[in-house]
């Protein structure tokens, strides 16, 4: 069955590679290019090589951006927005894509969706105490390290074959921007750049429930989804209900609290997402402590929110 998903807060999945300043990319004014830098080292001359990397392989930047600049239509591979006040000096972590027609776009992996919906049924199961091994694993845990637990991964492992999801089509580049990610309530300085998925972008995925040996293990997959998003927004609404940068979050988690239904429920997903939303930490007899630290852009909106919207 086809899904459309809608973005509802910025949303980063990476694929583990980060883009550095005038290697990488440049930047126009609030614009950034990334483009081939083997592809623009193939238009120039040899002078004109010697002229950008001396005999010690010392980069001048200046001459680098002037050719960058002058090549761009034929070497760039995607463009995006960097966030207002924002300044970049450090290395951007990429979000995941795929290669059409030489230019590169955002798609969201299934395997993102299968991971959210498994945990999600396990939470609902843990929760329910419906599953006696779950909850002996759940009340015996010392370290959290559930996640290696062998009896847990048969049932993870069950949830996987019984469910296919693909990767969604490919998104538009002109909802990619970049934005600092800060990390809040921690006495460090800890800040990193990322680019994510604006809010109110779109996209498709087909999930399709195939033959299973457990047939009630899929059952109300979307329910056990949307109890357990009914959950991380509570738990988030109390972290940051006393904040003093929780008045535009606790706004935003209480409009997300009505577009999340139990037959189009709304999932978080990707990187900066917390324990929370990855791990049974709400199962209230489970012995997996809660995050004390949150992950929020500069703008302090927090990541990985979306909507499964069936498509009829």
């Amino acid at each position: 069955m086809k899904y459309e998903i809608s973005v509802l807060s910025p949303l980063h999945i990476s694929d583990g590679q980060k883009i550095s300043k005038n290697i990488d990319f440049i930047l126009f004014r609030n614009k950034i290019k990334v483009f081939s830098f083997d592809k623009l080292l193939s238009f120039l001359e040899d002078e004109e090589l010697t002229k950008i990397i001396d005999n010690n392989s010392n980069i001048n930047i200046g001459i680098l951006k002037t050719k960058a600049e002058k090549y761009m239509d034929r070497i760039i591979k995607y463009d995006m927005y960097l966030d207002s006040n924002e300044t970049i000096d450090d290395d951007i972590s990429q979000f995941i894509k795929i290669a059409h027609k030489s230019r590169l776009y955002p798609y969201i992996p299934g395997s993102s969706i299968k991971g959210f919906i498994r945990t999600a049924l396990i939470y609902n199961l843990a929760n329910k105490k419906s599953n006696s091994t779950i909850v002996k694993v759940l009340e015996d845990m010392k370290i959290n390290d559930y996640k290696k637990n062998i009896e847990l991964q048969k049932h993870t492992k069950n949830i996987a074959e019984c469910l296919y999801i693909g990767d969604s089509e490919p998104i538009d580049a002109k909802h990619l921007y970049v934005t600092a990610v800060k990390v809040y309530n921690t006495k460090r300085n800890i800040k990193e750049h990322a680019e994510y998925i604006e809010p109110n972008a779109k996209t498709y995925i087909d999930i399709k429930e195939v033959r299973c040996s457990d047939k009630d293990l899929l059952k109300n997959w979307k329910k056990s989804c949307y109890e357990f998003t009914r959950d991380i927004i509570q738990a988030e609404k109390q972290y940051w209900e006393k904040k003093p940068e929780g008045k535009k979050i606790l706004s935003f988690l209480e409009k997300l609290e009505s577009e999340n239904k139990e037959d189009s429920p709304v999932l978080r997903i990707g990187r900066f997402c917390g324990k929370t939303s990855v791990s049974l930490s709400l199962v209230k007899y489970a012995n997996i402590k809660s995050p004390k630290t949150r992950r929020i852009t500069s703008s302090n909106d927090i990541f990985g929110f979306i909507k499964l919207v069936p498509v009829t």
